[in-house]
């Protein structure tokens, strides 16, 4: 048990009355330990978060500004890809929530936890999994085949170092959101749990970096001619994954019965006037 440092705000607590509502739990007031790890997630005003998501900001502007500054002092015939610009937007965007969200939850404090994990497979999903490996392990193989087998080293070079940050923040928010314990305390916060776990997930999509690399084969002309197509094929391997694995996941199953918190009181009929 957690210490209790904190209750959530209003908004957090509408913001979890929702989010319940749209999965079929009408509460007036949610329990605080639910409240906490959904209100988390669910606003974005609180200082805390901002604060943190700020940081993740101002570091990915800072990676922005660098790599300008390289393209302009870099070596005639020295190409680099176009898409770490991306990478680097996406992959902040995503941890940054990410973290921010882990940040408020562990501020407010006192949440059970429980020596519960569910398994890998079952949180993500096989086709899920099979992006990942699509997008991160044929992305390296490719950046490996081209700097081994062209004259775009250095194009490749960086497109394997992008490739790794974008590799190490989305497993970062995979590994860390389905592997740790379990935080709740009875049937109706294990199936919260579960939910947000799930979702957790979905803030990383490897597939956003698969599709990015394209930017360098519409808007310039630093591919190696041989592998413009391999480069397609890949992104468009990766986005089909993502769209089974959207579609496998499009149907949650609801919530069981359990304690989400205060029922909302029925409106009570008064008599009619005979």
């Amino acid at each position: 048990m957690g210490t209790r440092r904190g209750e959530p705000t209003p908004e957090e607590i509408e913001a979890t009355r929702m989010w319940l509502g749209e999965r079929g739990v009408e509460v007036e007031t949610p329990t605080r330990v639910i409240a906490v790890r959904v209100g988390a997630r669910r606003t974005a005003n609180t200082t805390s978060k901002m604060i943190v998501s700020g940081c993740f900001g101002i570091v990915g502007l800072g990676l922005l500004i660098v790599f300008g500054v390289q393209e302009l002092l870099r070596d005639p015939g020295v190409e680099t890809t176009y898409s770490r610009y991306a990478y680097v937007v996406f992959a902040t965007t995503q941890l940054g929530a990410w973290v921010s969200s882990l940040y408020r939850e562990r501020q407010l404090g006192g949440l059970p936890v429980m020596d519960r994990r569910p398994s890998a497979l079952q949180v993500l999903g096989g086709w899920y999994l099979a992006t990942y490996v699509i997008t991160f392990g044929g992305g390296a193989a490719l950046a490996v085949a081209m700097y081994a087998g062209t004259t775009a080293q250095t194009y490749a070079g960086s497109w394997l170092i992008a490739l790794g940050w974008a590799a190490l923040s989305t497993g970062t928010i995979l590994a860390g959101s389905a592997f740790r314990r379990t935080r709740a305390e009875d049937a109706a916060s294990i199936a919260v749990d579960s939910e947000l776990r799930f979702q957790d997930c979905r803030l990383a999509e490897p597939a956003l970096f698969a599709v990015a690399i394209l930017l360098d084969v519409v808007f310039s002309s630093r591919v190696p001619a041989e592998f413009t197509w391999w480069l397609i094929v890949y992104a468009a391997l990766a986005a089909s994954a993502t769209l089974v694995a959207r579609r496998r996941a499009g149907h949650r199953p609801a919530f069981p019965p359990g304690d989400y918190g205060t029922p909302v009181r029925p409106d009570v009929d008064l008599p009619s006037e005979v």
